[in-house]
C-alpha cells in the first residue's frame, strides 16, 4: 500500500442484528486490512465493488478506511 507496508485483506459481512419481525435489512460488507505490526483498518465495500473488487478498489478503500487499532 502507499505506506510501504504489506497488508492482508479479509472481507466480512456485518454481523446479524436482531430486528422486529418482518423487517430485514441487507448486511453491509466490510473489508479489513491487517499488517504485521497489529494495525487494523476497516472500510465499507461500495455496492458496485461487492462482486469484483480490483486492486485499485482495494487501494481506495484502504486510504479511506477507519483505523481501528494502532498496534504495539
Amino acid at each position: 500500500m502507499s505506506d510501504g507496508e504489506w497488508w492482508t485483506v479479509e472481507f466480512q459481512h456485518e454481523r446479524a442484528q436482531l430486528t422486529r419481525r418482518g423487517t430485514e435489512r441487507e448486511r453491509r460488507l466490510f473489508v479489513f486490512f491487517r499488517d504485521d505490526r497489529g494495525h487494523l483498518r476497516r472500510a465499507v465495500v461500495p455496492e458496485d465493488a461487492k462482486t469484483l473488487a480490483t486492486d485499485d478498489d482495494l487501494c481506495r478503500a484502504w486510504e479511506t478506511a477507519d483505523r481501528l487499532h494502532a498496534g504495539a
